[in-house]
């Protein structure tokens, strides 16, 4: 293959990718070989592209092979351990996450990694729970503040579930989460007559878009908490997740 036949499949890739067609990247990715791609950001289209059509593993392999060449790439090193974590590797995952932490060991986002590491191994939600409060003390994310109202819930703890609710419901108006947080907070306290009216109204838009024909993908459809008992946590994943370093708080 010349140089003119690998920039034009290149460029069809990054088409491709901008297009969200991620079969055609992969089907174009498969006229190279992997090892000789040199772009990075190639390479990571191709992972990212495997990744959205559940192959989790190719994405993974791929995604090695810029890592290899990048070993101090932190997004590459976050990436590579939330990989391993939904293919269940969770040695692999804190190999990555350890990296990440040695390059970037101020960025909050090692929180999100360790809780994600330690939820996939089973470690107590009070645990968990500690470490989305350290995250959320950082940042401002209505997906993970609702994630740690949504473990409060399943530790039945009424007061701190309802005021993580109230914190989203008041700097999160109209978000993705206000609805939800709504319906959670109701499950352990009622709404305030603010609160309520909010909840009416949205509930109104909702019926109204069912009466005037929405296709069921336009429709909200509320997650399910899951209530999946804790598995016994692995020493690795514990490890990652037990208790909050002094560098962490």
């Amino acid at each position: 293959m010349d140089k003119a036949e690998y920039r034009e499949i290149i460029r069809s890739i990054k088409n491709k990718y901008l297009d969200k067609d991620y079969e055609g990247v992969i089907e174009t990715a498969d006229q190279l070989d992997i090892e000789k791609i040199r772009e990075n950001s190639i390479l990571e289209a191709i992972s990212k592209s495997y990744e959205v059509l559940g192959r989790c593993d190719l994405a993974r392999d791929t995604l090695l092979v810029a890592y290899k060449r990048t070993p101090a790439g932190k997004r590459m090193a976050y990436n590579l351990a939330m990989l391993s974590v939904k293919l269940d590797d969770l040695d692999s995952a804190v190999m990555f996450y350890e990296d990440f932490c040695k390059m970037a060991p101020k960025d909050n986002q090692r929180l999100l990694l360790k809780y994600q590491i330690g939820k996939a191994g089973g470690v107590p939600i009070k645990n968990l729970a500690r470490v989305l409060e350290n995250y959320n003390s950082h940042e401002m994310d209505e997906k993970w503040e609702y994630e740690l109202a949504r473990l409060y819930h399943e530790m039945g703890d009424d007061e701190k579930c309802a005021a993580a609710c109230d914190q989203i419901i008041l700097w999160y108006a109209n978000g993705e989460y206000e609805k939800k947080a709504l319906e959670l907070k109701n499950m352990h306290k009622a709404l305030n007559p603010a609160q309520q009216a909010r909840y009416e109204e949205i509930m109104a838009g909702v019926l109204a878009d069912v009466a005037g024909g929405s296709s069921a993908d336009d429709v909200e459809i509320e997650q399910i908490l899951d209530g999946q008992p804790e598995k016994e946590a692995s020493s690795e994943a514990a490890s990652a997740v037990d208790g909050e370093s002094a560098a962490e708080t």
